[in-house]
């Protein structure tokens, strides 16, 4: 799939969030957009899941303009990983599901594919989660929340910085989770740290509302 922003601006009073941007992301990739806090990045991820309608220019998923798919066609294609992982009092298998039907097939498919398959075949899919899903690490956290998005298969995936607040080991298994996912799906992260950032096909750097050259190019080993 390949998105693509058009002479994207996004004003808001006594603001211009973002200035004339335009960018292609091809997949499947794991791109990043990099750049100092408050540049304008996260905004730019609200803008191609369709939450934010830009002041003028177009945004594009697979050549036709995002404001013509419904919204549930839009939310199946699209789907996004916030940097805090949202998990609720509730089965964890309500947690991966949010009310939708996926048969446990489907559920234990994701949770191998973020390695987490062993972990809840241990406690089971009826498990109940403490609130902000006590009792899993940082690091499983974060992956349930993968787990979720990916449950949809999305044709892209975007995440806002994921391992932020991670510890090294935790942000190794996701940035391994996020590469393997590149093969199959158009995968962009906002990202400030080093291993995800060296981990992207594609490197962008936006800074006021502006995207740069890309930082970096090269097609990993």
């Amino acid at each position: 799939p390949t998105m693509a922003l058009t002479g994207v601006t996004l004003e808001r009073p006594h603001e211009v969030v973002l200035k004339d941007v335009t960018l292609e992301l091809s997949g499947p990739a794991l791109v990043a957009l990099t750049g100092p806090s408050g540049g304008g990045k996260t905004t730019l991820l609200r803008v191609l899941l369709g939450l934010l309608e830009p002041t003028r220019g177009t945004v594009t998923l697979a050549g036709l303009d995002l404001a013509e798919y419904p919204s549930a066609e839009r939310q199946r294609r699209l789907a996004y990983v916030p940097q805090e992982s949202h998990l609720f009092r509730a089965p964890l298998r309500d947690n991966l599901t949010l009310g939708a039907e996926f048969g446990d097939d489907a559920l234990w498919a994701v949770l191998g594919e973020v390695g987490l398959a062993d972990t809840v075949r241990a406690r089971g899919l009826d498990a109940q989660l403490h609130e902000s899903g006590a009792g899993f690490s940082g690091g499983q956290r974060q992956r349930l929340t993968v787990a979720r998005a990916l449950l949809r298969d999305p044709d892209v995936l975007l995440l806002d910085e994921p391992s932020a607040s991670l510890d090294a080991e935790s942000e190794r298994i996701l940035v391994r989770v996020l590469e393997r996912e590149a093969k199959r799906r158009l995968v962009v992260v906002v990202a400030h740290r080093p291993a995800l950032i060296g981990a992207a096909e594609r490197v962008f750097w936006l800074e006021h509302g502006q995207i740069g050259e890309p930082a970096r190019e090269t097609t990993p080993a």
